[in-house]
């Protein structure tokens, strides 16, 4: 019986191992625009901007939920349409980004 639970996780288990991609929004004047992400100090591509990306863990239930979290922790939450009225507010601001690293 153990066997045929080892194969039917293998079956079920995700093929996509890793993601990148490219958040953009569209204006109603129809301009698009891309999100990009500052690479860090010290890293060979520093100063330039690139895509968002992960790796799923073997935590995660599949990719899209690997790659949702990984967009939020990257951007600290602050591209939610929700959170959109507070990017002016610097301390709204600091309280994002403490409520996104401690999850």
């Amino acid at each position: 019986m153990q066997q045929v639970i080892d194969t039917v996780r293998e079956l079920e288990c995700a093929r996509i191992s890793s993601c990148s991609f490219f958040a953009y929004s569209i204006n109603e004047n129809g301009e698009l625009s891309f999100l990009m992400r500052s690479k860090k100090l010290g890293s060979k591509s520093n100063g330039m901007y690139t895509d968002f990306g992960t790796y799923l863990k073997e935590s995660d239930p599949n990719i899209f939920f690997s790659a949702a979290r990984s967009f939020v922790n990257k951007t600290v939450g602050l591209c939610s349409r929700s959170e959109q009225n507070n990017l002016e507010d610097k301390l709204e601001i600091k309280r994002i980004a403490r409520e996104v690293m401690n999850n």
